[in-house]
């Protein structure tokens, strides 16, 4: 007897699982199991050993009836069953294993309607992987800041700034400033420029706040751009300098500022503002938390120790508001007279 002619939904059937064979299961991706997952999920009915929807496909596979009823529980049954699947090495989760295990509870519609979808997924995953791009050039030593100035147009802001470089860079603190307009890279735009400095090759950003700040566009650039890379304060990068007796931007409410708007006390304040530059960004806890010998080498006689026991039960107490006090005192006196 002949053999019956292949029709050509079986041939698509069995070229798909030819091209398909030993690919990961994983690699579907959501358009092929969502077209899984509306044919499936509907309930169907028993033909031969299985029912023809996600329930005897879980079975096929080796699904037990109590892991079944947790794929009940989902928005998509078919899709738990699915993803949950690609993690069972054991079950075989092959993208062919899945199409005849289809083809067995007598769901070839199934695979013919995402016959595409899942030919394109696996085309896909065959394509060699994008070499990862290259990474980017160090910046050279020679190029980089200690710190990044950001100050206004007027006269008083840019004798600010040359009093400031002629401080920090000198012998005394030896501190490499970037000021715009003065080592601006040539060719580009400006606020491309900026960019770059700040984020790449500056370590600070000195902020001096003065009203010639308000007025300025660059410097709101300047410093909105350093707080996103620095979001909470958690770095430190940002040092507020205080010139003028302005309003301080909402975004450096909790930064510390330096105050220099009494021209008398400047010369006691830059030293602080050399130290700032030159601590690390986020120090090292080893820097600042003591060691066990440290600790062992503390010694403390008995008063020293009651005196710090009772301090800290002051700080701790929950003294009565004042008037309720008061109060108290005026009813005291009014039984004593009586």
């Amino acid at each position: 007897m002949a053999d019956e002619p292949i029709s050509d939904d079986d041939r698509i059937i069995q070229d798909l699982i030819e091209y398909c064979k030993d690919v990961q299961l994983k690699i579907l991706r959501a358009t092929s199991t969502k077209l899984l997952s509306n044919r499936l999920d509907v309930e169907g009915y028993v033909l031969g050993e299985y029912s023809n929807d996600w329930y005897g496909l879980a079975e096929r596979i080796g699904y037990m009836t109590k892991e079944m009823r947790k794929f009940e529980k989902h928005e998509s049954p078919t899709t738990a069953l699915i993803n949950d699947w690609s993690t069972r090495l054991k079950m075989s989760p092959t993208v062919d294993t899945l199409i005849k295990y289809l083809v067995e509870i007598q769901r070839p519609d199934v695979v013919l309607d995402s016959e595409k979808s899942i030919r394109r997924d696996v085309e896909h995953s065959k394509q060699p992987a994008r070499a990862p791009p290259p990474p980017k050039p160090k910046v050279p030593e020679s190029d980089r800041y200690d710190a990044f100035v950001v100050y206004g147009n007027t006269e008083r802001d840019i004798q600010f700034m040359l009093d400031m470089v002629k401080i920090l860079e000198g012998e005394d603190h030896n501190i490499r400033l970037y000021v715009p307009g003065r080592d601006d890279l040539a060719g580009d735009e400006k606020y491309v420029v900026t960019a770059e400095m700040i984020a790449n090759r500056c370590r600070r950003v000195i902020v001096v706040l003065s009203r010639g700040f308000e007025d300025s566009e660059d410097c709101d650039f300047a410093l909105k751009l350093a707080q996103s890379l620095s979001p909470g304060a958690k770095t430190k990068r940002i040092i507020p300098i205080l010139l003028d007796n302005v309003k301080i931007p909402l975004i450096l409410n909790f930064v510390g500022t330096v105050n220099f708007t009494n021209p008398m006390q400047r010369e006691w304040v830059w030293p602080r503002v050399a130290a700032t530059i030159k601590c690390p960004l986020v120090p090292s806890i080893q820097d600042w938390q003591c060691t066990i010998d440290d600790l062992r080498n503390m010694k403390y006689d008995s008063k020293h120790v009651q005196h710090l026991l009772y301090g800290i039960g002051v700080a701790c107490q929950e003294f009565p508001p004042e008037e309720e006090e008061d109060k108290k005192g005026k009813k005291g006196d009014k039984k004593k007279k009586t």
